[in-house]
C-alpha cells in the first residue's frame, strides 16, 4: 500500500520546506506525498506515458528543462530526484502556454471551471512554504492558518538539506516508534 502520511506529520518530522525555489533538494512532503506515490503507481501498473500540467513560466528550472529537452521526452525521473526503474514518455501539452492561453482555451471550448480558480491562481499544495509569496497566498485563504503555520515553523523548523535514506528511516523510527522499518518499504524503494 502507498503510505498514508499527512502533511502535518511530515512537517513535524522533517520541518517545513525552505522559502525558495533556488534549492537543490526536494522537500520531504513533495517526495512522500507526490513523487513516491506516482513512482509506485507507474511501476506497479506498467504505465508508460505521463501527462503533466507543468508550465515553463512557473520556475526557471522548468523553463530550462523544456528548452533543453522539449515538451515530449523519454525520462527515468519523477520530479528532480525520484528515479524510476525504467523510462517513460512524459508529455507537457501546456508547457509553453501562459495562463492567458489556458483561460482562452477553456472559454473557447466551453470547458467546466474549478470554482477555486476564482479565488486562487494556482491549485497546487495550498499551504506550501517553498516559494517567496507563500505568506501572502496563505493569508488569502485564512489568516489564522498563516499564524498557525508560522508558529509550527518556529517549533518544527525548516528542511534545509536533501534527505538521505538513513536520516529518513531514523526520523520515522523515532516519530512513529517503528520496530520494523519494513513497514516503510515504499520509502525505501524511492532510494533504490
Amino acid at each position: 500500500t502507498i503510505p498514508k502520511f499527512l502533511p502535518w506529520d511530515l512537517w513535524r518530522i522533517f520541518g517545513f520546506p525552505k522559502e525558495s525555489r533556488n534549492r537543490y533538494y526536494t522537500p520531504a512532503c513533495c517526495i512522500l506525498l507526490k513523487e513516491v506515490p506516482v513512482k509506485l503507481i507507474i511501476e506497479r501498473y506498467g504505465i508508460n506515458l505521463d501527462f503533466t500540467g507543468i508550465q515553463a513560466f512557473e520556475a526557471f528550472h522548468r523553463l530550462k528543462s523544456i528548452a533543453n529537452y522539449g515538451l515530449i521526452r523519454r525520462t527515468n525521473y519523477i520530479g528532480r530526484d525520484v528515479k524510476l526503474r525504467r523510462s517513460i514518455i512524459r508529455v507537457m501539452p501546456i508547457g509553453i502556454w501562459t495562463n492567458n492561453d489556458i483561460w482562452t482555451y477553456i472559454e473557447k471550448n466551453r470547458l467546466p471551471k474549478n470554482p477555486l480558480y476564482e479565488k486562487f491562481e494556482r491549485q497546487g499544495c495550498m499551504v506550501c512554504t517553498n516559494y517567496k509569496t507563500w505568506k501572502e497566498d496563505i493569508a488569502k485563504i485564512n489568516d489564522k492558518l498563516l499564524k498557525l503555520i508560522e508558529i509550527k515553523i518556529n517549533t518544527w523548523g525548516i528542511q534545509y538539506n536533501k534527505l538521505k535514506l538513513n536520516e529518513i528511516m531514523q526520523k520515522f523510527k523515532n516519530y512513529y516508534q517503528f520496530e520494523e522499518i519494513g513497514e516503510l518499504y515504499e520509502v525505501i524503494e524511492y532510494f533504490n
